[in-house]
């Protein structure tokens, strides 16, 4: 299981059900700034689902359609701890 860090990033690719996924864990509201870098980093990259782990409950400084636009799927710790 491959990681990428790079400024406060932490990217994990891994495979699920013979698809890859990669993983981007947050700690804090994504800005316009994170989302253009996370964009770079991850450009070169083939994966098959891109998913957001939200440490953080505050609210992101991106709109939901620039995420949706990304194709990226954003789950919360709190809700992966609900469904234990």
């Amino acid at each position: 299981m491959p990681s990428l860090a790079r400024d406060g990033f932490v990217i994990v690719k891994l495979e699920k059900d013979s698809e890859t996924w990669l993983i981007w864990i947050r700690t804090s509201p994504i800005t316009d700034r994170a989302l253009r870098l996370f964009k770079r980093i991850t450009e070169r990259h083939k994966y098959d689902r891109l998913v957001l782990l939200k440490e953080d409950a505050r609210a992101d400084y991106v709109t939901f359609k620039e995420l949706e636009d990304a194709k990226i799927v954003v789950v919360s710790v709190g809700e992966l701890l609900k469904q234990q």
